[in-house]
């Protein structure tokens, strides 16, 4: 009776392994999705000033998987989830938080966030503890504008920020605060640590003028920031790099000589984003030709007024770089490969990472790709720092998933091997 109860499994055995064997014999349709491994995105290219590669094919033709497939449990789960090899972690830090920066000497962050008034707020967290502090929330300074775009200084005992107090820049939304847009009626001011004082640095805004993306260097002997000078170019006006000494006396800030950088850095939209490791060059996006519709990363020598182009690259929208601590990396924001923009993002957008030469560039992040575990419909990188031990990406993502019509915003932690700290 045993042998009787085997022999038709066997024959069930057989006929399977052969019916394996014969589907792994057959082309596969030239429209199946690509099989052979982790997908890892990279361009070897020229270096800059040369022309660019051939754009890659939108994520979103890549169709996801399809669970009636009698073959997908014999794939290796990894072709499905598409990611770069010296990614280790990625995950929502903070739901609801908008632009961040990480301390320099401990894992505090600081980001702001909109709260039931509708208003954006500075709030300071650790993430080993995961709750935060709202420094703004109670103070009277700051009733009725947005707090925006904080940034620590070296010290870790004050935070440079943005103060937006047009009203009718009040009502923008969560997508159009990615945007140049906060800059319009903003100033930049400094406030310790606790929230308990505050001081306004700038005063642009009885001029008409603008301010985008202040930092501390990584000495804190200045401060940096992106002024609009002019509204003469379209749509943003034209824009110049502001670097002024800076100060702490007797527990005030104090401004001394400013110097402003604005001849040959780009036409209309210039913003800073960082200093070089060595406080001797200053990381921006700009639009470097007239003819090129899209912005490029560009690398300021602050000393020479020196400009090398970074990224070269007309049907690309190139921005937000920062070095890799401790490495001969960086790693910048853009549309590469993901087509037009839709729904109701700006435009969407991944992180990249990019060698010194410049030729070796790789995707690291898959927030717009279906078949990621990390999807989140059409999303959108709207800041970018680092954690202190300089192993984990800060990133502000903005995101509309599919099919919802709605906008969301937080910060996520992404953690990196040490391939890239040499």
């Amino acid at each position: 009776m045993r042998h009787r109860g085997r022999r038709p499994r066997a024959l069930l055995t057989i006929a399977l392994l052969g019916a394996l064997a014969a589907a792994a014999q057959e082309p596969p349709p030239k429209d199946a999705p690509p099989d052979d491994g982790p997908v890892v995105e990279r361009a070897r290219i020229v270096p800059p000033r040369s022309a660019a590669p051939a754009p890659e094919a939108p994520d979103a033709e890549a169709p996801p998987a399809d669970p009636r497939d009698p073959l997908r449990a014999l794939r290796p789960p990894v072709a499905e989830r598409p990611g770069h090899h010296a990614v280790r972690e990625v995950r929502l830090l903070k739901a609801g938080a908008g632009r961040v920066d990480g301390a320099r000497q401990d894992d505090w962050i600081a980001f702001d966030m909109r709260g039931t008034d509708e208003r954006y707020d500075l709030y300071v967290m650790r993430i080993e503890v995961g709750i935060e502090t709202c420094l703004t929330c109670d103070n009277y300074v700051f009733r009725k504008v947005h707090v925006l775009d904080p940034a620590w200084h070296p010290s870790g005992e004050y935070l440079v920020v943005l103060a937006q107090g047009s009203p009718k820049r009040r009502d923008l939304s969560t997508a159009l605060l990615t945007t140049p847009l906060r800059g319009i009626g903003s100033e930049v001011w400094v406030l310790t640590r606790d929230g308990r004082d505050a001081w306004q640095l700038t005063t642009v805004g009885e001029r008409g003028g603008a301010v985008l993306e202040p930092h501390f260097s990584h000495e804190s002997d200045f401060l940096v920031w992106s002024e609009r000078l002019t509204h003469v170019a379209e749509p943003w006006g034209e824009w110049g790099l502001l670097v002024t000494e800076f100060r702490i006396r007797r527990g005030q800030p104090h401004l001394g000589k400013t110097r402003t950088y604005r001849s040959g850095i780009g036409h209309g939209l210039a913003v800073a984003h960082e200093l070089t490791p060595d406080d001797g060059g200053l990381l921006v996006s700009a639009i470097p030709d007239r003819s090129l519709p899209q912005s490029d990363v560009v690398l300021l020598d602050l000393e020479t007024e020196r400009i090398e182009r970074l990224t070269a690259s007309p049907d690309e929208h190139d921005e937000l770089a920062s070095n890799v601590p401790y490495g001969d990396y960086y790693v910048w924001v853009t549309d590469r490969g993901l087509g037009d923009r839709r729904g109701r993002l700006p435009r969407r957008n991944e992180l990249w990472l990019r060698s010194a030469s410049g030729h070796v560039q790789e995707r690291l992040t898959y927030f717009n790709h279906p078949r990621s575990d990390h999807y989140l419909g059409d999303a959108m990188i709207g800041d970018v720092s680092w954690t202190a031990d300089g192993e984990s990406l800060l990133l502000h993502v903005v995101s509309s998933p599919e099919g919802s019509g709605e906008v969301g915003e937080g910060v996520y932690l992404v953690k990196l091997g040490k391939e890239y700290r040499r």
